[in-house]
């Protein structure tokens, strides 16, 4: 009976574990809407693509920090950064860095090439010089490719979110990428990863995982908190680490979480943080 009891409790950790992660997840495709919809926003704006026509850079500065007053007063967008590209795919406009430009980022952003190849929106995990939400539109001229802004989310917003629900959050990025993320290089190793995002007290725990390589296993346990895991890619489906969360056992056993969907579907099916294709957006 023993035996049972810890079998049917085990199941029960690991739906709560499950459901967290589709908590998560659903958080990261609620962001990504609203990081795509001020995006196209953007991209559509008559003084933006006014001021592209003329190259006029100061002109789409300050379209852009008109547009944030407007957002600051109706209390949205307050978390996302913005940045401008050239049609030869070089920063141009940066909303958190007014003297910062020319740098060419063709070579390790895989999303922007994808946008100007295609004409197409594409919002995603990617990664930069920091790991973080991107989505991207094209500014079109005439039909014809003159640009792109990028909306950015880093992954503050999306923690204070799950903390809400009782979810801890977790990011791990392997470390060989840190060449490519290197304004993520100060962040706190855990072995072969850095940790972007971290709401877990549980830096010892993930250090023991990281050692014994359980990352892959998805879920996971110690004394004190229930985690899972999934694989985190890029834009191009390759590996970049892991993304997890974490429940408090003491206050799971207290009843204090209603995670699991009542949906009587049993253990949730929860894809690996791979980018989905988006519908298709026409841009005019």
């Amino acid at each position: 009976m023993h035996t049972i009891n810890q079998s049917i409790q085990q199941e029960s950790l690991e739906k709560q574990v499950e459901s967290a992660l589709w908590h998560a997840q659903e958080a990261i495709d609620s962001q990504k809407r609203e990081a795509l919809a001020f995006s196209l926003f953007l991209s559509r704006s008559p003084s933006i693509k006014e001021a592209y026509a003329r190259h006029d850079r100061e002109a789409v500065q300050r379209a852009l920090e008109a547009y944030f007053d407007e957002a600051a007063m109706a209390g949205n967008y307050h978390a996302m950064e913005v940045q401008f590209h050239t049609q030869t795919l070089h920063a141009w406009v940066r909303s958190w860095d007014k003297d910062s430009y020319g740098m060419p980022l063709s070579e390790f952003r895989k999303g922007l090439v994808h946008v100007k190849e295609s004409l197409k929106p594409h919002v995603s995990i990617e990664l930069g010089k920091r790991l973080n939400i991107k989505a991207i539109a094209p500014i079109l001229l005439e039909g014809k490719f003159a640009g792109s802004v990028e909306v950015i989310v880093g992954f503050d917003t999306l923690s204070e979110q799950l903390m809400e629900k009782g979810i801890e959050l977790m990011v791990l990025l392997d470390k060989a990428y840190l060449e490519i993320a290197e304004w993520e290089s100060s962040k706190h190793r855990i072995g072969d990863f850095v940790l972007i995002s971290d709401t877990c007290p549980c830096e010892v725990t993930l250090e023991e995982f990281a050692h014994a390589r359980a990352f892959s296993q998805g879920f996971l346990e110690d004394k004190q908190r229930v985690y899972g895991f999934l694989p985190l890619f890029n834009v191009d489906a390759t590996p970049l680490g892991f993304f997890g969360v974490a429940l408090n056992k003491y206050e799971l056993n207290k009843g204090n979480f209603a995670l699991v969907r009542s949906s009587g579907a049993g253990v949730l099916p929860v894809a690996p943080l791979l980018e989905q294709s988006l519908p298709e957006v026409k841009i005019q």
